[in-house]
């Protein structure tokens, strides 16, 4: 888009070529306006998913690299529909890499799933090779994911052997001292009877002795 003109206007319509969420069949169209520093992109989109969310990206490439611009996150009603004016702050975009004459695509998505995208100019192909990358970048990430889980398997095997031996050698322990307990108590129990016994034996002698004296 030709940064010498003050103030232009341009309509995009938002196609569903690339929408990879089922049982919908999305449309929409955007008005982007430029005036001096600023500008503002009218967002309207229906046949959505009902109720739910979607963020909104401005798309440029550079140096063969897809790069995204997250401008703000819509949201569809009870129909499926959602309408939107987005402000933009072309001096701010510029900073962030994205010269407004420099926008090639706007996608709009929620993660890996995609709604719609549309051209801001020609199609240069830009929209399949961001989603291209953003699936290539989701299975790194799923990939990266279940490496670490099988780096930590052996490591969590290893936890829980410990912890089953600590309680295999808790519970010898806990029985040897109920042994021990046991063996102390039939110790006490032997030495009572003995005492009884002895008791009982000097009872006796006194009894006998008693009767020698009486006689």
């Amino acid at each position: 888009m030709p940064m010498e003109y003050t103030y232009f206007r341009k309509y995009i319509i938002l196609k569903n070529d690339y929408t990879n969420i089922n049982d919908i069949n999305p449309r929409g169209h955007a008005r982007v306006e430029v005036r001096d520093n600023k500008g503002s992109i009218n967002l309207n989109v229906e046949n959505c998913e009902k109720d739910e969310h979607y963020r909104v990206y401005l798309l440029r490439e550079r140096n063969g690299r897809v790069y995204e611009q997250d401008l703000c996150r819509i949201f569809t009603d009870e129909r499926g529909k959602s309408r939107m004016n987005i402000s933009l702050n072309l001096r701010e975009l510029e900073s962030k890499g994205f010269s407004i004459n420099k926008i090639d695509a706007i996608l709009i998505r929620r993660g890996i799933y995609v709604l719609l995208g549309g051209y801001i100019d020609k199609d240069n192909g830009i929209i399949d090779r961001a989603i291209k990358q953003l699936l290539s970048e989701e299975k790194e990430e799923i990939y990266s994911e279940e490496s670490e889980i099988e780096e930590l398997e052996p490591i969590i095997e290893e936890e829980i052997e410990k912890e089953i031996e600590e309680e295999i050698e808790e519970e010898i322990e806990e029985e040897i001292f109920q042994e021990e307990v046991m063996e102390e108590d039939i110790q006490e129990e032997v030495m009572e009877e003995d005492i009884q016994e002895e008791i009982m034996e000097e009872d006796i002698q006194e009894e006998i002795m008693e009767e020698d004296i009486q006689e």
